[in-house]
């Protein structure tokens, strides 16, 4: 939450520095730049969180030439994705054959061209973060990731508004390096310290061998990311194509980053998700696995329902009120990509179960389905309707996908799905007014409605959906909370007395 906030107030600077057209663009390089992380990381990432998990409580030994193998193996993908990626764009010769290559090539080339010098920077930075912390995942020291966070957040406006400030799109670009780079040095040395502790110590030891699970493992994920994530970009770059379309793209970035705000949560719970069950599958507890899959679709789907109704119904006076005039005719495609949300943090828990049990390839198959469904939806409705025809193809085929998902936890893990009909109908009847409260109300009491439709579903959720056991678990983590914030309040008061810090370093 710490992080979100402050990486939310920094995109709101950018947005309203760059306008609309420069917006575009950047959503244009962002979503290639995706792509080109894919290859960077060759779905290592995956196999370091499934194997790390897999072995913490049985060989430390292992979890420590896992890490090391997949540092090694990152920085070797990464120097030949980045150095690739710029000799493309920066030979005349390439760029210009792929400036010939369909009806939205050339927009996104040009675009792509100017910036090629930061792409390797940019993509060597991510690489490296997504590595460190797909290690932790696997160990599952979630907590340090708070102060990592904390200080992102804090140096997200500031970093954000002198970049762009300065040096307009470029700085915005600048922006992520920044970040990125300050995010690993907050994390390195904690992830060699909580080796150390556990005695996994950083070792190429069998490279060759543990280079293969890596990528054994990593390979049905790169090419499930290589059939679903370059969809998007192209599809971007045929509405980029389009009379106007440049500020087409302005809108879907503005949305997404709106929409972000209720992905967060999910994002941030999926992340425990497969180690998790890696570790019930590793002790051959598939009862467990079952009932964990259930636990996480549900607490994914209640934590977001809340946040994705509050955005829903507020979105014309939000969009308006944080980035400006020009951008409330995004709220229709905002709205799309809400439900979109909601739907993400469901099949988080799904396709990680599917990892988790080693059913990648079933995954990677059911990511050739939603592509085989979204591209001919996309190149129908795109040009009928812009922006919201991308929007709406993106949410019929990933609705789909979605169901389609669940079907295979329901055939292979017996995982009871009837039991979330109940929230399925909450969540229909509940955006269902989030959206009446979008199109007929207006300020003041659009955000009044927002905030009271919030708290109902909070409500319905806690006194329906939960059982007495989740609220009494619930009420009992409040409580430890409560007790700690107070005893560090308490600390911190001492030590303001004696006028100096706890000795003990509170």
């Amino acid at each position: 939450m710490l992080a979100r906030v402050g990486t939310f107030l920094g995109n709101l600077v950018i947005i309203r520095l760059l306008g609309l057209d420069l917006l575009g663009e950047l959503g244009l390089i962002e979503s290639w730049l995706k792509v080109a992380m894919m290859f960077a990381v060759f779905g290592v990432d995956a196999a370091v969180t499934k194997y790390v998990s897999h072995h913490l409580e049985s060989d430390p030994k292992q979890v420590g030439e896992i890490a090391a193998t997949a540092l090694v193996l990152g920085g070797i993908s990464t120097a030949l994705v980045g150095g690739l990626l710029f000799i493309v764009l920066k030979v005349p010769h390439l760029s210009g054959w792929a400036l010939r290559q369909g009806a939205g090539a050339g927009p996104t080339v040009e675009v792509l061209t100017r910036f090629a010098f930061i792409f390797p920077v940019l993509i060597a930075l991510f690489m490296a973060k997504q590595v460190i912390v797909s290690i932790f995942y696997g160990l599952q020291a979630f907590e340090v990731f708070v102060w990592a966070n904390a200080i992102i957040g804090l140096i997200s406006f500031p970093v954000s508004y002198l970049l762009v400030r300065w040096q307009g799109l470029l700085g915005a670009l600048e922006v992520r390096g920044v970040l990125v780079a300050v995010e690993i040095v907050l994390l390195i040395f904690p992830m060699r310290r909580a080796l150390r502790r556990m005695g996994a110590k950083l070792s190429l030891s069998n490279f060759r061998q543990n280079g293969q699970r890596l990528l054994a493992f990593g390979l049905p994920t790169l090419v499930g990311q290589l059939v679903a994530n370059p969809v998007q970009p192209l599809m971007l770059s045929f509405l980029a194509a389009q009379p106007g379309g440049i500020v087409q793209v302005g809108l879907i970035t503005t949305a997404q980053r709106l929409s972000s705000l209720a992905s967060f949560v999910p994002g941030s719970m999926a992340a425990t998700v497969m180690p998790a069950l890696s570790t019930e599958v590793g002790r051959g507890d598939m009862r467990r696995f079952r009932d964990g899959v259930l636990v996480a679709l549900r607490m994914l789907w209640l934590s977001t329902l809340p946040v994705v109704l509050l955005l829903m119904a507020a979105c014309p006076t939000l969009l308006g009120f944080l980035y400006g005039s020009e951008y409330v005719a995004a709220w229709p495609v905002t709205l799309l990509f809400l439900v979109i949300a909601l739907l993400v943090g469901v099949n988080q828990s799904a396709d990680r179960a599917l990892a988790a049990a080693n059913r990648m390839w079933l995954s990677t198959a059911n990511n050739l389905l939603w592509a085989l469904m979204f591209i001919p939806l996309a190149l129908i409705l795109i040009p009928r309707g812009m922006a919201l025809g991308y929007a709406l193809a993106f949410l019929v085929s990933f609705a789909l996908y979605v169901l389609i998902q669940l079907r295979w936890l329901r055939r292979l893990f017996r995982v009871r799905l009837m039991s979330l009909v109940p929230l399925f109908a909450l969540s229909m009847l509940t955006m269902a007014a989030a959206w009446l409260i979008a199109v007929r109300l207006v300020l003041p009491v659009q955000i009044v409605a927002a905030v009271a439709l919030a708290g109902v579903a909070v409500f319905l959720q806690w006194r329906l959906l939960l059982s007495g056991a989740e609220r009494q678990a619930l009420q009992r983590r409040a409580h430890r909370l409560w007790t700690r914030g107070l005893a560090l309040a308490n600390k911190i008061d001492r030590a303001a007395e004696r006028g100096g810090p706890d000795v003990d370093g509170g």
